[in-house]
């Protein structure tokens, strides 16, 4: 398990403005460049689906603000 100080650190090594983490439906962080917005569709290496399309976000991913201590997306 991953504490929330190693969150932190991990995004602030990673180097993304906040609000561009988010988790997959099994809880899996994962990182969103440019704009942070979705618009492409991928899988996960748990191989559920993670992104989305036309900057909407899947229903099933959400945001992962305990990555960078963001209260919303991008």
């Amino acid at each position: 398990m991953i504490t929330e100080p190693e969150k932190l650190e991990i995004a602030r090594v990673v180097g993304m403005i906040k609000g561009h983490w988010y988790k997959c439906p099994n809880g899996h962080p994962f990182v969103i460049g440019k704009c942070g917005g979705a618009n492409q569709i991928s899988r996960c290496i748990c191989g559920e689906q993670i992104g989305g399309e036309d900057y909407r976000l899947l229903s099933t991913n959400d945001h992962a603000g305990e990555m960078d201590g963001s209260e919303r997306h991008a």
